[in-house]
């Protein structure tokens, strides 16, 4: 595992939580948030924000899109970028009625690529700390995935697996 990357990712949530805070935003932050934007401004998941890191993106992490018309894949560099896909959803652009955002590495996608770039060990672990199928319905917030994240670090894959799958 990438100790370094994990460490770097908790001060990233850590300064988007707080961020919001400053702003005196209402933290609604939640894993499900891939199409529509939250109320607090944020406009992707705990590894979409990642993804949107400039010294992510150097090591290769990517957030994509498909472009529905032709369909190809686009990457996706900043929250302008997202910013520009909504404006064009939300003023009725018929090619953007829907929006499939992804997690890229390599020539990995989604979880895979997030196993791969986080260099996890075990299976699973991707998905125990960023699917939304992971956490319970109530608690999808940015605070407890930040809690998985220093669990990680304090005890390892294998409890984390043993305790969250």
């Amino acid at each position: 595992m990438r100790r370094d990357y994990i460490e770097y990712l908790i001060v990233l949530l850590e300064n988007v939580r707080n961020n919001l805070r400053e702003q005196k935003i209402k933290t609604k932050f939640d894993l499900t948030e891939w199409v529509n934007k939250n109320e607090c401004g944020t406009t992707a998941c705990a590894i979409g924000h990642a993804a949107l890191d400039p010294l992510f993106q150097k090591r290769g992490l990517r957030l994509m899109w498909e472009d529905p018309s032709p369909i190809k894949s686009k990457i996706i560099k900043s929250p302008d970028d997202i910013d520009r896909l909504y404006d064009k959803k939300k003023y009725g652009d018929p090619a953007y009625s829907y929006i499939y955002f992804y997690i890229k590495y390599g020539d990995l996608e989604n979880f895979d690529a997030v196993k791969s770039f986080f260099r996890f060990q075990r299976p699973g672990i991707a998905s125990i700390l960023f699917s939304v199928s992971s956490y319970p319905s109530n608690n999808k917030s940015l605070r407890n995935v930040i809690a998985r994240l220093k669990y990680l670090l304090k005890y390892g894959e294998d409890r984390l697996y043993n305790k969250f799958r």
